[in-house]
C-alpha cells in the first residue's frame, strides 16, 4: 500500500505540498492569527489524523515619528505630548528616542536632555518607562532628538 496525505488549513491557502508529508501555506494578511493544519494519513486501512497550529507573527516596521533640533523646552514638551499620544494609541508598540549631542555641547548636556525627556514622558504623560528607550547617539553639528515608533 502507498500512503496518502491529505491536508486542510483553517486559514490561508496551501500553495504546495498537498498529497505529500509537508505543505507550504500562503499566510499573507494573516499576521497575529493562529492557523490550524489538519492532516490525515491514509492508505493503511485505519484513520490516522493529526493537527498542529502555529501563530503568524506580527511584524512591526519602525517608522520615524518626529525629529527636532535645539528648540525651546515648551516646544519640546508639545512634541513629546504628541509622541505620548501615539504610544498610548498603539499599546503593543515600543518607542525609541535618539538624542544627538551637539559637537559643541558641554559634557553631560545630552544625558541631561535624555533624562528630561524620559522624566517628562513618565511623570507628566504617564508612559511606563518600559514602553520606550532613550539612547545617546553620535554627535551631530546640531543638538537634537529623533523619535521613532517601533
Amino acid at each position: 500500500m502507498r500512503p496518502t496525505y491529505n491536508w486542510t488549513v483553517s486559514a490561508g491557502r496551501i500553495i504546495s505540498g498537498q498529497g505529500t508529508p509537508s505543505i507550504t501555506v500562503d499566510t499573507a494578511g494573516l499576521a497575529g492569527q493562529t492557523i490550524r493544519a489538519d492532516f490525515e494519513l491514509g492508505g493503511y486501512g485505519m484513520r490516522c489524523p493529526a493537527t498542529c497550529a502555529t501563530s503568524i507573527p506580527v511584524i512591526i516596521k519602525p517608522r520615524k515619528f518626529d525629529e527636532y533640533y535645539d528648540i525651546a523646552r515648551n516646544d519640546e514638551k508639545a512634541r513629546l505630548d504628541n509622541y505620548a499620544i501615539q504610544l498610548q494609541g498603539e499599546p503593543g508598540s515600543h518607542g525609541y528616542i535618539f538624542v544627538y549631542p551637539s559637537s559643541r555641547a558641554r559634557a553631560n548636556e545630552a544625558q541631561a536632555r535624555a533624562r528630561r525627556i524620559s522624566d517628562y514622558l513618565v511623570n507628566s504623560r504617564g508612559i511606563d518607562a518600559s514602553r520606550f528607550t532613550v539612547t545617546i547617539a553620535a554627535a551631530r553639528r546640531d543638538f537634537g532628538a529623533t523619535t521613532v515608533m517601533g
